[in-house]
């Protein structure tokens, strides 16, 4: 883009150039013998007369002509002249206060706010603060961050600019445009775009862990705690997921005018493949807006409590008596740890009511939540809770309710996991949860048909060939 000094020298060589060829066209105008054989008014006063023959030789420019058959003058300028150059010179100041309108596109730099980047870019103290307010009416400047674009539209008049507008797209889905009123005030727009769902498809070998291996294909994150969810009913992540087990995914997701995914994604499809064993997971939307996932006969997968209430967990110590590696002597472990780093997240095992949110002595900072009359669940060792979290609040099953932590007595991060039956410790492992619902009838006929779509679109959207959807290559996760 050319520099603002361009931008000013352009015209004033324009105007410059006209001047000259005006002033030269009125002097030849006005009877100046510029080709005549000799120089000013007078061939005798200066004493350097050409000799005819060699005015003879010389080709003489036709100007030369022109001036020969006009009668010499020998004094100033007419007064028709320098009407004409003053009329000349009237006409290059108009055009030299043309209007012309550019752009110029600036960056916000690292701490600064918009008021010092549009002052940076030449803008009147004054403007910039008027711009600055007018955006602040629709939008959070906290949020700005650096290395933001603004195009700034300006009209200039010779060397006097006046700002006409600007925008920028501080998110996604957001532009926010200033435009100069009649009066001179400016005034900013909010502009939201909502995003184009899209849907992808997507192929993972696993040779470590699931979560390692999605991570590294480039699942969303929201994509992979979601399957790890669906499947945490059924599948033990620890021991069952071997070495060439395979995912199938087709996620939809957010797509906004830039190209950028934005937004949760949701699981549409999903097929963990065991072995030789496979496990097709489908969501299903009812008439009352709730949604489920089903296997392919068409029962559910969600059932009274989650095997395991966190993501990418290791089991790391079982139910029953141990020897207490703190306290040093057997005592009955009355629950399963599951090691992680602190800060991952931790899940409500079921639907319930919280019971106690607090410290709890050995165990830290702790959530009891009560799933019925019977049934409790305890999550220990936290370092904090869920923002908001408190008493008689009702969770849902996979609702984030805390992060694992290392508080109360413990020997390093991880999450103690109890379920409670009666008020009495029961393996959370080996809890045979209430099975769920199924679907019949009409509902499991159109279930079946619905299955066919979606395994027919996963393989033209893995494939490229879905119209408005975008294929993900099937990646081998090593």
């Amino acid at each position: 883009m050319p520099s603002p000094l361009l931008f000013r020298a352009r015209p004033i060589i324009q105007v410059q150039a006209l001047l000259v060829a005006g002033i030269m066209a009125i002097l030849v105008g006005g009877g100046l013998h510029l080709w005549q054989g000799h120089y000013g008014p007078g061939a005798d006063e200066a004493g350097a007369m050409i000799s005819a023959t060699e005015a003879d030789v010389v080709e003489r420019p036709v100007v030369a002509e022109a001036a020969d058959e006009a009668p010499a003058t020998t004094g100033a300028p007419t007064q028709t002249a320098l009407a004409g150059l003053r009329q000349l010179m009237d006409t290059a100041e108009a055009i030299s206060l043309r209007p012309e309108t550019v752009t110029r596109v600036v960056e916000i730099e690292a701490g600064d706010a918009l008021y010092d980047t549009l002052a940076a870019a030449g803008l009147d103290a004054a403007v910039a603060s008027q711009v600055q307010t007018a955006v602040r009416s629709v939008y959070d400047l906290r949020k700005l961050r650096a290395g933001q674009e603004i195009t700034l539209t300006i009209t200039r008049r010779g060397v006097e600019e006046t700002l006409d507008g600007l925008t920028l797209q501080p998110e996604a889905t957001v532009d926010l445009t200033v435009t100069r009123s009649a009066e001179g005030q400016y005034v900013a727009q909010r502009i939201i775009t909502p995003p184009e769902r899209r849907r992808f498809a997507q192929s993972v070998t696993i040779q470590g862990s699931l979560i390692a291996a999605a991570d590294k294909a480039g699942l969303p994150r929201n994509v992979v705690a979601n399957i790890v969810r669906m499947y945490s009913h059924q599948v033990d992540f620890q021991r069952d997921v071997k070495a060439g087990d395979r995912l199938d995914v087709l996620y939809e997701q957010g797509v906004a005018k830039n190209g950028s995914r934005v937004g949760e994604a949701t699981v549409i499809f999903a097929n963990l493949r065991l072995g030789r064993a496979t496990h097709p997971l489908y969501r299903v939307i009812f008439r009352d807006g709730s949604a489920d996932y089903f296997n392919e006969r068409g029962q559910t997968v969600r059932r009274g409590l989650l095997r395991t209430p966190i993501d990418g967990a290791r089991l790391t110590s079982g139910f029953g008596m141990r020897r207490h590696p703190i306290l040093g002597y057997s005592k009955m472990h009355t629950g399963v740890d599951f090691g992680a780093s602190i800060g991952t997240p931790i899940f409500a095992a079921g639907d319930g009511v919280v019971k106690e949110v607090g410290w709890k002595g050995a165990y830290g900072r702790a959530v009891v939540i009560r799933h019925n009359d019977k049934i409790s669940t305890l999550y220990a060792h936290q370092s904090r809770f869920a923002k908001g979290l408190k008493v008689g609040d009702r969770v849902k099953q996979g609702e984030v309710i805390g992060y694992v932590g290392n508080s109360g007595r413990s020997t390093g991060p991880h999450l103690h996991y109890e379920v409670r039956v009666n008020n009495k410790a029961v393996n959370p492992l080996k809890v045979s949860p209430n099975t769920g619902r199924s679907l019949n009838g009409t509902l499991l006929v159109e279930f079946r048909r619905g299955v066919d779509r979606i395994q027919r679109e996963f393989r033209l959207v893995l494939s490229g060939q879905q119209p408005g959807s975008a294929k993900v290559a099937a990646t081998e996760a090593p």
